[in-house]
């Protein structure tokens, strides 16, 4: 009995199962169960919208592993490497994988990978020195922007009308 089920009640309903690959290219195997006599039950018309009898399919070997990694985690020990974990280098894996869509390396080895990342994050770097260069610039444009608005403002009323602020007036010559 695993969670409250008897897995040799379970296992009489298993129809089959069959290979998936997914994008990756990683294969999986998935067993196919289907419950019988849904027809009978009174939670039928809540959970089940399809005709014929409900199917569901499991993949053990993921659920093997996520009980593991989840054991792991909640050990004494891994909350503890959880706490001490460093929040600083999760904003650059957040960028990588989401905003970069770098999610695998294209790579294989030890050594070309070492490569692989440090190229992207040199790339990185590149780009958040630029990106800092250009704030520099455009705050540099605006003051020298500024500081002329300020001197041309000393001989607007010498200034022929083209310089002058726009008013909303029509210009009349006297």
């Amino acid at each position: 009995m695993v969670a409250g089920v008897d897995l040799a009640a379970v296992e009489e309903h298993r129809v089959g199962e069959h290979l998936y690959t997914d994008p990756s290219g990683n294969r999986h195997t998935i067993a196919t169960y289907r419950a019988s006599h849904c027809d009978t039950c009174p939670l039928h018309p809540r959970c089940f919208k399809g005709r014929g009898d409900r199917e569901v399919e499991v993949n053990h070997n993921l659920r093997r592993h996520k009980a593991y990694a989840r054991e792991l985690l909640t050990s004494e020990e891994g909350l503890l490497r959880r706490s001490r974990r460093p929040i600083e280098p999760e904003a650059v894996f957040g960028q990588m994988k989401y905003n970069k869509q770098y999610k695998r390396f294209r790579h294989f080895g030890k050594a070309k990978v070492h490569m692989d990342l440090g190229l992207f994050f040199i790339a990185f770097n590149i780009q958040k020195m630029m990106r800092g260069v250009l704030r520099f610039i455009i705050n540099g444009l605006k003051r020298l922007h500024k500081s002329l608005l300020s001197d041309f403002a000393d001989f607007s009323a010498f200034a022929p009308p083209l310089f002058q602020k726009p008013s909303r007036t029509p210009y009349r010559p006297p």
